[in-house]
């Protein structure tokens, strides 16, 4: 116990303010970085060549391949048993289909919203939660390790609470 007593100081000047910035700027990036909306979407329109259900990076991935030879792929649980669902009772195979997907055109391939033949299939949901943890966490963290850094100074130099 004297161990853990003697660096909580340390630990938490060292660990606890760090973490807690990270934390506190992860999350705010992250409110900025997010797309609002679907305005903010790159989208992608074709005709359906092929689509199935892949298993990739130890998860299931369902892949829709387009005629412009890329791939979207949803591998979100929800997501992804909507489109098994709804793609097994149809043949859609050179059926219209509308992509939107995150704003970097050839590096991430994610379906965030997805229409065939004019019928809304995924509705785009942004993930704010995660950037709403990160702040509070960073808030919570470096709140508490601040007021613990102020408030016991003497943790740090060993002398006796007054």
């Amino acid at each position: 116990m004297g161990f853990i007593k003697n660096y909580s100081y340390l630990r938490a000047l060292l660990v606890g303010v760090p973490f807690g910035l990270f934390c506190l700027v992860s999350g705010i990036n992250m409110f900025i970085d997010l797309p609002k909306n679907e305005k903010d979407l790159n989208l992608v329109s074709g005709k359906i060549v092929k689509y199935e259900l892949k298993f990739a990076r130890k998860t299931d991935r369902f892949i829709i391949t387009l005629d412009n030879k890329k791939e979207y792929y949803s591998e979100n649980g929800k997501d992804r048993a909507l489109l098994v669902k709804y793609f097994a009772k149809r043949n859609l195979i050179g059926a219209e289909a509308v992509v939107w997907k995150d704003s970097d055109p050839d590096y991430n391939m994610y379906i965030e919203q997805l229409k065939v033949n004019n019928e809304m299939v995924i509705k785009f949901n942004p993930t704010f939660w995660v950037a709403h943890f990160f702040l509070w966490l960073g808030v919570i963290t470096l709140a508490s390790a601040l007021i613990y850094v102020i408030k016991h100074p003497e943790d740090l130099t060993g002398k006796k609470k007054k």
